[in-house]
């Protein structure tokens, strides 16, 4: 079974943002920049009713998956 870490997340850009309400629809959009054996570099934005609230970059790894204990 395969699991995928998060490795970094960097330059994260916040936006001055009106407080959200539970039930709010959070929307994330995530593009994949480069992908090579398994390793992930990504962009990714995250907005409620069109109001962007966070946008930078993450990588990730896919790797086994750990036995349960």
């Amino acid at each position: 079974m395969k699991a995928v870490e998060m490795k970094t997340v960097e330059g994260n850009r916040k936006q001055a943002v009106p407080a959200f309400q539970p039930g709010d629809t959070i929307r994330l959009e995530i593009n994949i920049l480069a992908m090579k054996k398994g390793f992930f570099k990504m962009s990714a934005s995250a907005s409620v009713d069109g109001v962007m609230a966070v946008e930078g970059e993450l990588s990730a790894m896919v790797m086994e998956a750990p036995e349960p204990a």
